[in-house]
């Protein structure tokens, strides 16, 4: 049985600063006066060009007075920490005139959106480099300590242009923020809080649409950033390229695999590094499908202390290991993925990792869940369900109870997954407890090439299940979108 074509009819429409199409492209940005603000177009605008019947794109100066109620929408840099602590009076952006209009008349809602990254927004009894801020309870010159918060910036920007809660949306992909906004209010002293929040992510409905086109019609959304360097992304081009599905259909014949797992990175992290020499030492680098970065010495500084004598420095002598990707060193000698194009690093894997792997060795952008990183879920852990086999994936903790809540079959049949129940660090070795055990779980499977090769054809079920999932199914990023027009239908 194959995969049907059918997309849930939940239509919004998006309204950003500038919105061009030309022949088959699009282009999405910030205007004059909002380039240097902390907006980072780039999963939402990615999610409109690919499902513009879910979420169609009009820019500010397209508005009319007969326009129908529409979402103006901010997606945040994923790294707020400067701007935010800067100055607690930040205005978070300037509403064009006719978005602002369509406002006063209740026919638009502003959504802020974090719902590509998940970092902890408020954490009670933490100040935040001792700044002192404006109490938002009164109007006059009274200072006070407290801990910055985009929460404080998004009342401050509500204030401005006289926002309702009903009228100011802030979206988060960390599972702790209605919890961590009830503790920021009651350290505010606010009873109501002055927007509407939610928690969901957006990547699971970004990776799903574009699984969606690649397998349906054998194309996939480059995109051209304007600018290369990851703190300055303000307007993205977006075009369709020839990207056929790389993975296997429904009904196809599966092949034996070629690798015993993958391990893909593109970027150095202290998690990933911890997972590498796991393999190292267990001798199985060579069964594997993998690309790790060249070391810095400011990366090396942080293995050094854990990793020592030769066994380091034989490591070392094999990086950087470049399976799927080309590498290129920019001038601080870091190595980075340089093809402008970059569907393939962001939204899908190369045929190496969906079909001719056995397994998937998956690490998350964040490991432990402190202050800078709390729970959260990156397209890493939606692009391994177009994998053949099952995947380990070392990501904060709860990670597979969060994706089987959103209708996701993992693989516990061939893996124990017990490991993503637990805490961070051992406090006795000081090791990375729940990494350890995620490795202690596949070491055995990979280690076998007959073990591997079992483990791919007993997942079976759960790849024809998530193909499904991803290109069928309602995500968490649908439901909000429902909310949304009903929200936009009764203004």
């Amino acid at each position: 049985m194959g995969v049907r074509n059918s997309v849930s009819k939940a239509l919004v429409t998006i309204c950003y600063d500038e919105v061009h199409w030309k022949d088959q492209s699009l282009t999405i940005g910030p205007s004059l006066q909002n380039r240097s603000g902390p907006i980072r177009n780039y999963w939402a605008a990615m999610c409109c060009f690919l499902a513009p019947e879910k979420m169609q794109p009009v820019g500010s100066d397209d508005i009319t007075e007969n326009q129908e109620p529409f979402v103006y929408l901010v997606e945040l840099d994923p790294a707020p920490n400067d701007w935010i602590l800067d100055d607690p009076d930040y205005q978070l952006i300037v509403l064009p005139p006719k978005v602002e209009r369509a406002i006063r008349q209740r026919r638009a809602i502003v959504l802020v959106s974090y719902a590509h990254e998940g970092f902890r927004h408020f954490q009670a009894g933490r100040m935040a480099r001792n700044r002192l801020l404006r109490s938002l309870s009164s109007r006059g010159p009274l200072r006070r300590q407290v801990q910055t918060s985009i929460f404080d910036t998004l009342s401050v920007f509500a204030t401005l242009y006289d926002l309702s809660p009903e009228q100011l949306w802030f979206v988060s992909a960390n599972v702790n923020v209605v919890e961590e906004e009830s503790l920021w209010r009651t350290a505010r002293g606010l009873s109501v809080s002055p927007f509407t929040l939610r928690q969901c992510e957006i990547t699971s409905f970004g990776i799903g649409l574009a699984a969606r086109e690649s397998f349906l019609r054998g194309r996939g959304p480059a995109t051209i950033l304007e600018d290369s360097d990851h703190a300055e992304r303000r307007a993205i081009t977006l075009k369709w390229v020839p990207n056929p599905f790389s993975g296997y259909g429904i009904d196809d014949q599966w092949q034996e695999p070629k690798w015993r797992y993958s391990f893909l990175n593109r970027r150095f992290r202290q998690n990933r590094w911890w997972v590498l020499e796991r393999l190292f030492d267990s001798g199985l680098l060579e069964y594997g499908y993998v690309s790790f970065p060249r070391m810095t010495p400011g990366m090396l500084k942080k293995v050094e202390d854990k990793t020592r004598g030769n066994r380091l420095d034989e490591l070392l002598t094999q990086l950087p290991l470049h399976a799927d990707i080309e590498w290129v060193s920019n001038p601080h000698e870091v190595l980075f993925y340089t093809n402008p194009e970059n569907t393939h690093a962001v939204m899908t894997y190369p045929t190496e990792v969906a079909r001719d792997s056995a397994l998937q060795v998956v690490v998350e952008t964040y490991y432990q869940n402190d202050f800078s990183n709390s729970t959260m879920f990156t397209e890493k852990s939606f692009k391994c369900l177009m994998g053949r086999g099952p995947a380990i994936i070392v990501g904060p903790r709860d990670t597979l109870k969060y994706l089987n809540s959103i209708g996701v079959e993992t693989w516990s049949n061939v893996i124990d997954e017990s490991y993503d129940n637990f805490g961070d660090w051992d406090l006795i070795t000081h090791r990375p407890r729940r990494l350890d055990a995620a490795m202690d779980a596949v070491l055995p499977v990979i280690g076998d090439a007959r073990e591997s090769r079992k483990a791919v054809f007993a997942c079976q079920s759960q790849y024809k299940h998530n193909l499904r999932w991803l290109i069928e199914a309602d995500k968490p990023w649908d439901r909000l979108l429902q909310e949304l027009e009903s929200t936009l239908s009764s203004m």
